[in-house]
């Protein structure tokens, strides 16, 4: 008995001892730990922005202005600054230059977390749309907030959407119809199930065909119509009269009769429907919404803290570097 309890007291001794010495050593441990994080998160956003820069042909100084602008979208929002450099280089690849990834990357970043979208779709949708319709990168924000709109409005979704813009864009824009109007025909379509390819072809041949001063759609509307204020009265007019599908069919063609009767029938609500995608702030407030929970704070905690590490990386990239070349 002496001796167990001799036994347990020398136990009991070392581990006081032990206790003392293992402070330093988990501070130690924790340390490297964290330095270990910190030169990963920064290796992959170095990685991430020279992906970015060897695509984009970005200046000096071009390249320094989209770093800081990755590190800052980073630290502020729940995507990281390696999502930043990322999306930008989706960007680039669809020939964005290094001043337009600029002008279009934090409102895409609202229309990706306002919809649950992933970074290079929504890049590839919303620079489509800006070169669909030639609108310039600085209006970035009236398409991404259009589409915000739209998708919480409509039955119109981000891949739907994109479906149909493939097809109708340049057609649309050739014949006058601007963004927000050709948004609310897709949407009145998406409404009762003609969507995707399909809604985009119907639209373009409405589209030729009101271009056309020859067609009968054309004649029937008096000449050419190039805008949504000359085509919805020409719509109800039609909707007044009881067009039927036959007539639909006569006017249009077979691919696009269902969908020109759906407008017809649906005219009443187009200008309502049009004003509703019409200057919104729709991105950034869903965008809002959608962080305004536990695992929203949690990402953008973690966007922030790898901000933090991103910046200890770059404070001893010079060393490490030596380090590893005097590895080799």
């Amino acid at each position: 008995k002496k001796q167990v309890r001799g036994l347990s007291g020398a136990f009991k001794g070392l581990a006081a001892s032990a206790g003392v010495a293992l402070a330093p050593i988990m501070a130690l441990g924790a340390a490297f730990v964290a330095i270990k994080s910190a030169i990963k998160v920064g290796k992959d956003f170095e990685q991430s922005m020279a992906n970015l820069k060897a695509v984009s042909g970005a200046t000096s100084a071009e390249f320094k202005a989209l770093n800081d602008m990755a590190k800052e979208l980073g630290r502020t929002t729940k995507f990281t600054a390696s999502d930043v450099a990322g999306l930008g280089t989706e960007f680039a690849k669809l020939g964005f230059s290094a001043k337009e990834i600029q002008a279009v990357s934090e409102d895409t970043l609202m229309l990706a977390g306002a919809i649950g979208a992933d970074l290079p779709h929504a890049a590839e949708v919303a620079g489509a749309t800006l070169r669909g319709f030639g609108i310039s990168a600085t209006d970035t924000q009236r398409v991404t907030n259009l589409m915000a709109a739209s998708f919480s409005g409509s039955a119109l979704d981000i891949s739907r959407f994109a479906e149909s813009m493939k097809h109708v864009a340049p057609v649309a824009k050739s014949a006058g119809f601007q963004v927000e109007g050709t948004t609310a025909l897709l949407a009145k379509m998406a409404d009762v199930g003609i969507h995707g390819s399909m809604a985009g072809t119907a639209l373009k041949n409405v589209f030729l065909k009101l271009a056309d001063s020859s067609s009968a759609l054309s004649k029937e509307f008096g000449g050419p119509v190039t805008s949504m204020d000359e085509l919805i009265p020409k719509l109800q007019e039609l909707k007044a009269g009881g067009m039927d599908l036959g007539e639909a069919l006569a006017l249009t063609d077979k691919r696009s009769a269902a969908a020109f009767l759906t407008l017809v029938q649906g005219s009443d609500d187009l200008a309502a429907l049009t004003a509703s995608f019409t200057g919104t702030n729709a991105a950034a407030e869903m965008y809002a919404i959608q962080q305004d929970t536990l695992k929203g704070r949690t990402d953008e905690l973690i966007s922030a803290t790898q901000g933090l590490a991103i910046e200890l990386f770059d404070t001893s990239e010079g060393s490490l570097k030596r380090i590893v070349e005097g590895l080799r």
